[in-house]
């Protein structure tokens, strides 16, 4: 039977993928987009927190040299090590558990956080709330594999407006917090963990991956959760069986550096590490480019951040027409024209007098 063959034949032994384009894209779908999305503005929004939280440790404990950068760094290495973490973690033990240790872990070292004591013990919070952070995406291998190849792109791309909403909130709640008089750093590390309480309510709503159920021999169980989502979306797959899966060997991170895929594996390990480089930067750039007096201008900062909806809605309208490797090149071309703008203006203020 062909692979995109719908309606199945009644009894028939299909493959996941086939089961899957027989439950459709509905409600189990939009589900699972919510619960990642709302991850994803968690991630977000933890980057954003380093921003606002850098400047007013500096205020509080009047930071010097290398404390002022201490809280990125440990924050974005404790992402590093997680990256080795969370991964390994979701094979081993399945990704619903993954993502439910990781949200709680986010939620308490992120509260933690906002009591601590010392500029040291923050730094240390803040480092385990960066290791929590990458459980928070395991998810996503259940949304993308739930759906047709025609949808993954626009769901990959639609993900990115939860990233901007996080970057909003985070913002927006900096506004409200740290200028009023009864605000503080603390009253906005609290604020922002809000999202992360829906994850985690979010996170026993999802069911296990069916294909890590599959992969270590559960057909059975994977079977049940797909009955499951037919259920959910108002589709009757009880005639269908699933094709069990057997794993010829075990898999190797080493794979992905043999003949065949050494060249993808580096030129996609470069476009990411400088991707997010560039991205990261301008992120934490914000509170220094739109430094107004002993503040930031927030609305400044708004209205910058507002510009990815923008530029997300493009990059979804451009996927049904261009590959992504050719929207990645134009996004990254005009990234780098709207930096060089940046640092041209600065260099402009500096030698002619603007008002």
């Amino acid at each position: 039977m062909r692979a995109g063959t719908v309606p199945l034949v009644t009894g028939s032994e299909c493959t996941l993928g086939e089961i899957y384009k027989a439950i459709g894209f509905g409600w189990f779908q939009w589900r699972l987009f919510l619960i990642c999305g709302l991850g994803f503005m968690a991630d977000s929004i933890e980057v954003g927190v380093i921003s606002f939280l850098e400047t007013e440790a500096e205020k509080q404990w009047d930071l010097r040299g290398f404390e002022k950068n201490a809280l990125a760094i440990v924050v974005f290495a404790g992402e590093f090590l997680g990256s080795f973490l969370w991964g390994p973690l979701a094979d081993r033990v399945g990704r619903k558990r993954s993502f439910i240790f990781s949200n709680i872990g986010l939620v308490l070292f992120g509260c933690l956080s906002a009591a601590a004591p010392s500029f040291w013990s923050l730094v240390v919070l803040r480092g385990l709330v960066g290791v929590t952070i990458g459980g928070i995406v395991v998810p996503f291998d259940n949304l993308l594999e739930s759906v047709d190849e025609k949808h993954k792109d626009v769901l990959g791309y639609a993900m990115e407006f939860w990233w901007t909403a996080g970057t909003l909130y985070v913002t927006g709640a900096a506004a409200l917090v740290l200028p009023a008089l009864w605000g503080s750093w603390r009253v906005f590390v609290l604020a922002s963990t809000a999202p992360i309480w829906l994850v985690c309510l979010g996170s026993f709503v999802i069911d296990e991956s069916p294909v890590w159920l599959q992969d270590v021999g559960c057909n059975e169980e994977a079977m049940s959760v797909l009955q499951r989502a037919a259920r959910v979306n108002g589709k009757d797959i009880s005639d269908l069986t699933l094709i069990a899966y057997e794993r010829e060997e075990d898999p190797s991170m080493l794979e992905l550096f043999s003949l065949g895929l050494r060249r993808r594996t580096l030129s996609m390990s470069c476009l990411w590490l400088f991707g997010l480089f560039g991205y990261y930067g301008a992120a934490l750039a914000n509170s220094f480019i739109f430094e107004e007096g002993d503040g930031v201008n927030y609305g400044a900062v708004l209205f910058a951040s507002s510009g990815e909806i923008i530029g997300v809605a493009c990059a979804m309208l451009a996927s049904w027409r261009w590959g992504g490797m050719q929207i990645l090149g134009l996004s990254y071309f005009i990234a780098a024209l709207g930096s060089l703008g940046i640092v041209m203006t600065d260099r402009l203020k500096e030698t002619v007098s603007i008002p």
